[in-house]
């Protein structure tokens, strides 16, 4: 009888590439086979869990071809000041199971979160990405906090890390008695550790783009004595972990080593707060891939291996960015720090989707707090409206920015046109310089003095009220 091939989850991903390595290979239909099964053996997760709350589900499938990393483990070879190993070198315990995951907390706070910890970090050599153990010792306090947040529900639970070293079989490792020392080491996978590598590779943006998978940006400097001295941002492979990490994540799930601070950070819920990295503007697939382009042709972007862009980042990173967006209900960009310039990479995004018939369930585009928002950046979101990006749009928020009467004038354009047919309310912070500005309501709608005397605010109030749209406007406040 045919393999069975494993579900698809529900929303985040249509599922492991079928792509990997050709259709026929017999490996992959293995692993994919195994998958299924194991899932169906195990107990249903509890329904009120982090995993069934924040979409664990969805990652299923994928544990059976990529190997998550028992934090546990790694805070052992951290305080034994030992170095992480390849894949065939580590024991059983050094893995978590499926069933451990289902169980295991995600969060301690208000954060919500998966108990994954996707780890994006450069390779310190050729062979081995962490030959001296240095990675593993910036990491310890983090893996500390996790862990003492652990403990404190004393259920001796623990969470899964991916750590691409460790979570996928490294050619030159398969032998026991060999060392892979040299780059070009011959190749010692068998045919299912090498499917698993394959799969594992070409659906690893399943862990990086899930909304609430927290990703972890070793991106410290570079220390004297490594190989390889290319820093973070100028490595292809970090430069694909953080962007698409940033598409739709959560704000607190995206953690950057650069900002820790030993003084002021004493646990899990300091740590996710003070080290949240502010996420980029998304890019479509079509821009990623110039940007990298350009930064190779120009030696600013580099990768150990010359045929990975081509084949597996870009590639990876188009499938990442459309099932992320297809699956998304809301976006939040809020408090960021954007300026007009981050406001019109979204735009042109945003516009790339509707060519491409991406995100088309979005219903929410939040960008509070970014206060150096202001008309042109607005323009630039209103003109990828206007031409049919998000056209399922219910809620559209600019509060916090700093919108004035032009950009009031093209919202007011855009609802007078028809544009965003399902559209329900409407956000805008007014930024009005006039001494004496404050908030006031009239009839349910916020405004305030002097928003009659603003032709673009005036007009932008006459076309949510033709429109039935509930509209609030307010002056920005010096502490959005």
């Amino acid at each position: 009888a045919a393999a069975t091939p494993p579900p698809r989850p529900a929303a985040h991903t249509a599922g492991p590439s079928e792509t990997a390595a050709g259709p026929g290979d017999a490996a992959q239909v293995e692993l994919q086979r195994q998958a299924h099964a194991e899932i169906l053996e195990l107990e249903p997760a509890d329904p009120f869990s982090d995993w069934v709350q924040y979409g664990g589900a969805e990652l299923e499938p994928f544990c059976a071809f990529t190997s998550l990393v028992c934090i546990r483990y790694l805070l052992r070879l951290a305080r034994e000041r030992r170095t992480i190993e390849a894949w065939q070198r580590l024991p059983a315990e050094a893995f978590v199971s499926l069933a451990q995951l289902r169980r295991a907390p995600g969060s301690f706070s208000d954060v919500g979160g998966l108990p994954l910890l996707a780890l994006s970090y450069p390779w310190w050599s050729a062979t081995h990405p962490d030959p001296q153990g240095q990675q593993l010792q910036l990491l310890l306090p983090l893996l500390e906090a996790i862990v003492k947040a652990l403990d404190e529900l004393g259920d001796n639970s623990t969470w899964g890390v991916l750590w691409d070293f460790a979570s996928l079989p490294q050619r030159g490792y398969t032998n026991p008695e060999s060392s892979s020392m040299a780059h070009d080491a011959a190749e010692d996978r068998s045919a299912l550790q090498l499917a698993r590598f394959r799969l594992g590779l070409r659906n690893i943006n399943v862990w990086y783009t899930h909304k609430r998978v927290w990703t972890l940006l070793l991106n410290t400097p570079t220390p004297e004595g490594a190989s390889n001295q290319q820093p973070y941002d100028g490595r292809g492979w970090c430069i694909f972990e953080q962007s698409i990490s940033s598409l739709v994540k959560g704000a607190n799930n995206l953690i950057s080593m650069r900002r820790y601070d030993c003084n002021s950070m004493h646990d899990w819920c300091d740590i996710t707060e003070q080290c949240k990295e502010g996420r980029l503007p998304p890019l479509g697939p079509e821009a990623f891939a110039t940007r990298l382009r350009r930064g190779v042709e120009d030696g600013t972007v580099k990768f150990t291996s010359g045929s990975d862009l081509e084949k597996v980042v870009l590639p990876n990173y188009a499938r990442g960015f459309k099932a992320a967006f297809n699956a998304a209900h809301s976006l939040n960009y809020g408090k960021l720090g954007w300026t007009d310039e981050e406001a019109e990479v979204l735009a042109a995004t945003l516009s790339e989707m509707a060519r491409d018939g991406v995100g088309s369930w979005v219903q929410e585009l939040w960008l509070d707090g970014n206060s150096l928002i202001g008309d042109s950046g607005c323009l630039f979101l209103v003109n990828a409206l206007a031409d049919g990006a998000l056209s399922k749009l219910q809620k559209l928020s600019f509060y916090g920015c700093s919108v004035g009467g032009p950009g009031c004038a093209a919202l007011a354009r855009l609802l007078n046109q028809g544009s965003l047919p399902a559209l329900k309310a409407v956000w805008v912070s007014w930024h009005d310089k006039r001494e004496g500005s404050r908030e006031v309501h009239s009839g349910g709608v916020l405004v305030n003095i002097g928003f009659e005397r603003c032709e673009g605010v005036s007009d932008l109030k006459r076309a949510a009220s033709i429109r039935g749209i509930g509209l609030y406007v307010r002056p920005r406040q010096d502490d959005d």
